[in-house]
């Protein structure tokens, strides 16, 4: 092969090697533009994860101080509202117990601010709380005694409570049937709580005594005050045949249930007594 057809060869290579990149020139840019923006999308991806942690760091931090403000601000109400409540439970001889909602203890203080006695206010405060929806706010309460309650007892308070559901209170008055009842059961759950701390029965003050050392309670103290008051000192009051109670409210254990007091049919004593559970039936 001469020189001049090594020539036409070598001719036509490059002709071929200029076609071909001819033809791949577009698919090399289109590599290189997309790396291109790979790159300037994870630029841009990094740009904003660092600016997002910047934000979210900051909105973290605002959001916690607040919590924080919320929390110290609240702790504070509820503590000015323990007290201004526990003032007004003693006086008007209510109980809140452990199940009640947080609003209640305001409402009630709202309501007592205002000129004079506020008797007939609070107590339909608590009336109304209990006997909304047929009684369904005392059914859920009692229900959640499941395990705390000794399991017999809890079906007697849980027929009780049908009793206040199937009965329309215009034909018969419900306190008079349920009442004692559950006045029985409170004598027999403390019974039963004083048994589990190893405390027997010697005399009432004794028992009283070696009870306060040790009842344990998640409840702030003034309002446990109040409700070991009106559970003890008016419920549990020591009472004599005959002869006036030391502290004049009838709503008294040995008067009921011995037939000294024959018009006890208040709901307002209804729902002491409910309430008496709910706090005996959170004793740790």
């Amino acid at each position: 092969m001469d020189s001049n057809n090594f020539k036409k060869i070598g001719d036509s290579t490059e002709h071929i090697k200029a076609y071909c990149r001819e033809i791949y020139r577009p698919f090399t840019e289109c590599v290189k533009a997309v790396s291109q923006i790979k790159e300037q999308f994870t630029n841009n991806i990094n740009e904003i994860v660092n600016q997002s942690r910047l934000i979210i760091s900051q909105g973290i931090g605002k959001y916690l101080s607040e919590i924080n403000k919320i929390i110290k601000d609240g702790a504070e109400r509820y503590k000015i509202a323990e007290e201004k409540a526990a003032t007004i439970l003693e006086k008007y001889k209510w109980l809140v117990s452990p199940s009640l909602p947080m609003p209640i203890v305001f409402e009630l203080m709202e309501i007592a601010i205002k000129p004079g006695r506020q008797d007939k206010a609070i107590n339909k405060l608590f009336i109304d709380y209990f006997s909304l929806d047929n009684w369904r706010n005392l059914e859920m309460m009692a229900i959640e005694w499941k395990g705390r309650i000794m399991k017999e007892r809890l079906d007697i308070i849980i027929d009780c409570i049908y009793v206040l559901q199937e009965t329309k209170p215009r034909k018969i008055n419900q306190t008079n049937v349920v009442l004692p009842a559950i006045i029985a059961q409170i004598d027999g759950v403390w019974e039963d709580y004083l048994q589990s701390k190893g405390i027997t029965y010697n005399n009432s003050k004794d028992r009283k005594d070696k009870y306060n050392k040790v009842k344990v309670i998640a409840f702030p103290d003034k309002l446990d005050d109040i409700a070991d008051s009106i559970f003890l000192d008016i419920l549990f009051q020591r009472s004599l045949k005959a002869r006036k109670l030391e502290t004049p409210f009838n709503f008294n254990r040995h008067k009921i249930l011995h037939g000294e007091n024959l018009r006890y049919g208040r709901k307002t004593y209804l729902i002491r007594a409910f309430l008496i559970l709910d706090f005996l039936a959170h004793l740790g």
